[in-house]
């Protein structure tokens, strides 16, 4: 990984260079930006992108439900506690009194 964090001053005034690099090399190490040089975003290559969300995601069965998965990422972390929110509570005033 790369070292060196660029400015966002830095960044914008090197931005058609950084786009050269990775024309000329779909391999060349990612650049780091940050304000203050604090890392806050990282951009790379979309070869390299493409390929590192490719091995993120599970692999998937003929049979899989894939508009159900694409409705499922889609949503956001909030909607998907809120998900979870519900069907803990539809299960616990399910439960049998005992």
């Amino acid at each position: 990984m790369v070292d060196e964090v660029l400015g966002v001053h830095e960044f914008r005034e090197s931005v058609s260079g950084v786009l050269e690099r990775f024309r000329a090399d779909p391999e060349a190490p990612p650049v780091i930006v940050g304000a203050y040089r604090r890392e806050e975003a990282v951009l790379l290559a979309a070869g390299q992108y493409r390929r590192l969300v490719a091995n993120m995601l599970p692999a998937v069965d003929d049979d899989a439900d894939l508009p159900g998965i694409r409705l499922q990422l889609a949503r956001t972390p909030e909607e998907r506690i809120e998900g979870l929110t519900r069907a803990a509570s539809f299960f616990a005033a399910a439960r049998p009194v005992t």
